[in-house]
Formats: C-alpha cells, structure tokens, sequence
C-alpha cells in the first residue's frame, strides 16, 4: 500500500471513532434562538457568562414518520392490537421494548403505555389521538431506555389522566410521580396538541432531561406541571400550565443540572407557588413566559439569565 492510500484509510478510521465518540449520528441543530450553550447573565442578570450544558440535538427534532416504517398500535379497552415488532399488550398494557417507531392512536379507559428498552435504545413514540386514563398509576411511564422522543401528530388532540392516588410505593427507585413520567431523558415535538391531567402529583415528570421542542401542551397538576431533575428547556410550541409550581428542576448534587433553560415558545402559567423555579440556573434567551403566581416569577439559588424574550 503507498503513502497515500495509507493516510486515506487511516483518516477513514478517524472518522469512524470520531463518529463513534462524538455521537454524531445525533448532531446538534443550529438553531438561531439557541446561541450555542453560552449565555450572558448572572445571578438577577450581573452579566456573568454562563454555559448551561444544553443542546437540540437532530434525534430530539425527528417528528418524522410514516406507517410502512413503523409499529402500529391501536388502543382499545381489552382489546388492544400491535401490528409490528417490538411491542406486545397484556390486558390494557401496552409494554415498548424495542429501538424504532410507534404509532399509538385510540383509547384506553384503565390502561398505560409502558417503555422498557435497552439503555443504548431511542424510541419514537407518535401520538397520533389517543385519550389513556389510569386509575392506579401514571398513563405513561418510561422505566428505561437511551431517550424517547414523543411526537404530536398534525391535527391531534392527545391526552393523559390519572387519579388522585397510586398504588405505587413512592420510596422505591424508579416509582412513579407523575401523569407522565421518564427515569430517562423525554423530548416532545410535532403539531398536535398534548392534555395532561395530573390529579396525583406531577403533570410530566423526569429523573433526567425533558425537552419542549414544538406543539402544544395544555397541563393541569397539583403539584409541578413540568419537573425535570436535571433539566427542563423548551425550544418553541405554546405550553400552559396550571399548577403549584409552573416548571421545575430540582437537582442539587451537581453543579451542572437543576436547569431551566428557554429559547423561545409561548408559556402561560399560573401558580399557587413559583413561576420558574431551579437549583442552580434559570437561561431564557428567546420566547415569552406569561406568569399569574401567588409565589416568585424566578426562583433561583444560582444563576439567572434573561437574555432574550420576556418574563411578565
């Protein structure tokens, strides 16, 4: 082999690690509101830089789909059926074990959509009009995989309901606190519109990140209508809520989480407590959050940033 086929194969490997290091089979968008993860801004906006660590990358964007590439589930009360791969019904469960995308439309009066895939699986849930309630535990519950991406499909009202109480024992890892609710990164896209109906506790929940990319979301809760441990951002879509606290992050053993992060959309919250309310970071740069709360509009142990947009 010469000289030059040589450093060609070995630049051909490079790129592979690089791929295979780097993720880049998930990139990060360019996304005019989102200047990279910089942002100015300091503690009540001392104009301290600040990197908050967050991106959107191409899988969380992905709204795209079709019906010959993907599962098909259509819900109905004991009489649910999986036309694919990868899912499989006991009763009024639906239980997702496998990477690809599915299909959800119909009803389920007493059911929940379940996720149980590999830790290195990304699952695409399509809403495309369903209405699940459950009277014992969350509708919907993401117990593992590497990330899920739901998508509101065009034209569709989708919505989850649970009750005032879960049979759940709350201390046990992994139990479920909310109408919606993820152990792993959740992000949320499409047109459609999503109704969250928390009666327990939460409206969408998450031990790790959720991400608001586009839609609507209409969310009423006792408790947070959005609580993300380590984050909660929200690129664009209109969200309302309607709870004790609006949207929340909450992790106080790492510097780097406990974020909320906003660069642009339309938000309404009213509240009984705080409007936005994290451990360590409140970033907006873009968007408008609209606020009616009893408590504070930004509350903040760390650092807040209003760059962009507004916050009234």
């Amino acid at each position: 082999m010469n000289i030059k086929r040589c450093i060609t194969a070995l630049c051909a490997v490079a790129v592979v690690v690089c791929a295979l290091i780097s993720g880049c089979d998930d990139p990060v968008i360019d996304d005019p509101n989102n200047p990279g993860t910089s942002a100015s801004g300091g503690p009540n906006g001392s104009g301290e830089n600040v990197d908050v660590g967050i991106s959107f990358t191409r899988t969380d964007m992905n709204s795209s789909w079709t019906e010959a590439d993907s599962v098909l589930i259509q819900l109905a009360d004991g009489a649910t059926t999986v036309s694919g791969q990868g899912a499989a019904v006991d009763g009024d469960i639906v239980t997702i074990t496998q990477e690809g995308t599915y299909v959800l439309s119909g009803k389920l009066s007493d059911g929940r959509i379940e996720v149980r895939a590999d830790k290195l699986h990304k699952v695409h849930i399509v809403l495309n009009g369903i209405d699940v309630s459950n009277s014992t535990t969350a509708p919907f519950y993401v117990w593992s995989a590497d990330k899920v991406v739901v998508t509101l499909a065009a034209g569709t009202v989708n919505t989850f309901t649970d009750s005032e109480s879960y049979v759940d024992d709350q201390s046990a890892e992994g139990a479920p606190n909310a109408c919606i609710y993820s152990r792993d990164d959740i992000s949320f896209n499409g047109t459609g519109t999503l109704n969250v109906n928390a009666n327990f506790n939460n409206g969408i929940g998450c031990s790790n990140d959720v991400k608001i990319i586009s839609g609507v979301y209409n969310v009423n809760a006792v408790n947070n209508g959005i609580k993300g441990k380590d984050s909660v951002s929200v690129k664009d879509g209109t969200v309302n809520i309607e709870a004790e606290d609006g949207i929340k992050s909450d992790n106080e053993l790492e510097e780097d989480r406990g974020v909320i992060y906003i660069t642009g959309g339309e938000i309404s919250i009213r509240a009984d407590d705080d409007a936005l309310q994290a451990t360590n970071y409140i970033v907006v740069t873009g968007g408008n959050v609209e606020t009616d709360v009893a408590g504070k509009k930004l509350n903040c142990g760390g650092v807040v940033s209003i760059s962009g947009g507004s916050v009234n």
